[in-house]
């Protein structure tokens, strides 16, 4: 086993994937929180369900009343990863070896022994943080919406 297994895990890693993904998830929220706005802007208009004060003739819409959605955006999004690959790789050699002398008789035994290990290792985490304030409706809606209540009254 030499280096190219852990320059070869490296490359598998899914950074892209995940950078990516969070791209995309990022968008598909920020489109269903500007959604949620736009349907609680309609409930507001809506003057059937709105309120009746005291000494008025008619009911007003909350809009009318100076409520207003609640404008949700993302404003920043980090991704962590942290990715750890190891590698280890030992080799042992030992020789033993004695020697017997019994009058003129020599015996010897040799004994050799070989051991080796690999091991490899892969860890990795991650941690996706986002960041969601509340911002003012655009003006440009906020405009029409005065407009439009004005018209009414």
């Amino acid at each position: 086993m030499g280096d190219n297994q852990v320059l070869k895990s490296m490359e598998h890693a899914p950074l892209p994937e995940m950078i990516q993904g969070l791209s995309q998830s990022i968008a598909d929220a920020q489109n269903g929180l500007n959604q949620k706005a736009i349907e609680s802007l309609i409930l507001l208009a809506d003057s059937t369900s709105g309120v009746q004060l005291p000494g008025d003739d008619r009911k007003r819409s909350l809009l009318e009343l100076g409520f207003t959605p609640s404008f949700l955006h993302i404003s920043e999004a980090t991704i962590k990863v942290r990715v750890a690959f190891s590698q280890t790789e030992s080799s042992s050699y030992g020789v033993d070896g004695s020697v017997t002398a019994i009058y003129g008789m020599v015996a010897a035994t040799v004994s050799a022994s070989y051991s080796a290990k690999y091991s490899f290792a892969a860890e990795g985490s991650s941690e996706i943080m986002t960041r969601v304030v509340s911002i003012p409706p655009p003006l440009i809606l906020t405009e029409r919406l005065q407009g439009a209540i004005k018209s009414r009254n």
